[in-house]
């Protein structure tokens, strides 16, 4: 399943992707660590995805899975950076100070869009 998400078809790849989510238990380390893989992946589509599907596979306060989805809110594409900033407030506490100053950063974006998304992240965290 891992490989077909590194698959040159993005139709596979989503396919790839949805079966993992709904076949995969909380925290199944070998679903996240793949996941994780697909949030470098040169494709948005498939990094977007990966980043929403991080609510359904890992574990509340996983440090790595917030560490990926902190990095992902560099990520040029706006879909991704969305994806990161609706997912994060699910995942994390929020007396987590990473979480929270890198939600706070994001209020400075010079995308209206991507304030917004960070405005309503903290409000839900």
């Amino acid at each position: 399943m891992a490989r077909c998400l590194n698959h040159k078809n993005s139709e596979i790849r989503n396919a790839a992707m949805q079966t993992l989510v709904s076949m995969a238990t909380d925290g199944n380390s070998h679903a996240v660590s793949a996941v994780k893989r697909c949030m470098k992946h040169n494709n948005e589509a498939l990094r977007c995805a990966a980043a929403s599907a991080m609510v359904h596979i890992a574990e509340k306060s996983d440090e790595d899975v917030i560490a990926a989805l902190i990095w992902a809110l560099a990520d040029p594409d706006r879909s991704v950076r969305q994806a990161s900033l609706r997912v994060l407030p699910q995942l994390v506490d929020k007396r987590n100070p990473n979480m929270m100053t890198s939600l706070t950063r994001q209020l400075q974006h010079g995308d209206a869009k991507q304030r917004l998304a960070a405005l309503e992240a903290l409000s839900q965290a």
